[in-house]
């Protein structure tokens, strides 16, 4: 008897999947597709789905274990089938919706295009084939490989990886190198004698120090020196620096006049235009690794040593809520209080009980 047949006696159909493993549930739903040959009925297909992302095994297709990654569903004649928008299977039941890169795009189209060029002689499904191979649907490799879709995701795709090439490389070092490495040189020298390096101090002493290596640039350039930061050794010993060059890259490092003159004045135009803002002193501290310090106790006593002077505050300040008062605190007058008229001072800083006598005048 074919394995995908069974008599109208049969009270039960074939065996649904069950799951591999112990303490295990899968939600299975299928659907059975008889037809009636000879008094006898015929399986035409099973199909079934799951809701679960393990491997489940099936009597119908000879006991082969069916891996359940990024399909999620299948059948026992090998067709895909129809969506329940309750199981949590097909696009309907996804928990969240993707989208795909151009590239991506493109890597489904190529696997679709090498199945279906290695399968010229049997018949295959050629998007459920690439759909287990890459994880996307096999709706979407359909629909993008249609031609006048295949073109526009080749052109897409081929813009984006222009623009990744033409992408600027970010660079780990600053665009002042030389003052950076003097700042972070003074800020060791400050932090060593424990003083504050605020925002406020990182951006004055920036701006300065840019002023003075450009003022230094303008001096070696009028004395005659090339380049805006060139160091006294390398100038004085200028034969041997270019022999060096040569004869590590042996290429020509000579510029001209004009693209000299055009470097120094874009230099220039950098170091008049820098303002060293919070952008700027965050990429530093970045690349100097500089943390923010933490506030620290410097008394040196600990919650223990204070317990005792704690402790008196708190007795006086009950004793002076009650209306007490210490035995050797100052003694108030019933009438006056804590200061008597004699003790009080006026604007003009004279008693007012001695503002109206008569003080002896003398010449000297």
């Amino acid at each position: 008897m074919h394995p995908h047949e069974f008599t109208a006696a049969q009270e039960s159909p074939p065996a649904v999947p069950t799951l591999v493993g112990e303490d295990s549930w899968v939600h299975v739903h299928y659907e059975l597709v008889c037809t009636e040959v000879d008094d006898e009925w015929v399986l035409v297909d099973l199909a079934f789905s799951f809701t679960t992302d393990l491997i489940v095994s099936s009597q119908t297709t000879g006991g082969d274990a069916v891996k359940l990654g990024a399909v999620g569903n299948t059948t026992a004649l090998g067709k895909r089938p129809r969506y329940y928008s309750n199981t949590g299977v097909g696009r309907r039941g996804a928990t969240k919706r993707r989208s795909y890169s151009n590239l991506e795009k493109v890597g489904a189209i190529e696997v679709a295009d090498s199945i279906r060029a290695e399968s010229d002689t049997r018949r295959v499904n050629v998007f459920d084939l690439a759909e287990i191979e890459t994880g996307i649907p096999a709706e979407n490799i359909c629909k993008w490989c249609r031609p006048a879709t295949r073109q526009a995701i080749y052109m897409a795709a081929a813009k984006d990886q222009v623009k990744h090439l033409k992408r600027k490389k970010r660079t780990t070092s600053g665009i002042f190198p030389e003052m950076e490495k003097r700042l972070f040189e003074e800020f060791k020298k400050r932090r060593a004698r424990g003083q504050r390096c605020g925002p406020l101090w990182l951006s004055m002493r920036a701006r300065k120090l840019v002023k003075d290596i450009r003022a230094e640039a303008v001096a070696a350039k009028a004395q005659g020196t090339v380049g805006m930061e060139v160091e006294p050794a390398a100038a004085s010993d200028g034969d041997q620096r270019m022999e060096e060059v040569e004869a590590s890259s042996g290429a020509d490092v000579e510029m001209s006049a004009a693209g000299e003159e055009e470097a120094s004045v874009d230099e220039d135009k950098r170091m008049l235009a820098f303002q060293a803002k919070k952008d700027w002193r965050r990429r530093f501290c970045r690349r100097f690794k500089i943390a923010r310090r933490r506030r620290t106790n410097n008394k040196g006593r600990s919650k223990g040593d204070r317990e005792a002077e704690i402790l008196q505050w708190h007795v006086g300040l009950y004793m002076l809520l009650r209306g007490e008062r210490a035995p050797e605190a100052v003694q108030l007058d019933e009438k006056w209080g804590r200061f008597t008229p004699a003790q009080r001072i006026n604007v003009t800083g004279i008693s007012k009980y001695t503002r109206y006598q008569k003080v002896p005048y003398s010449c000297g």
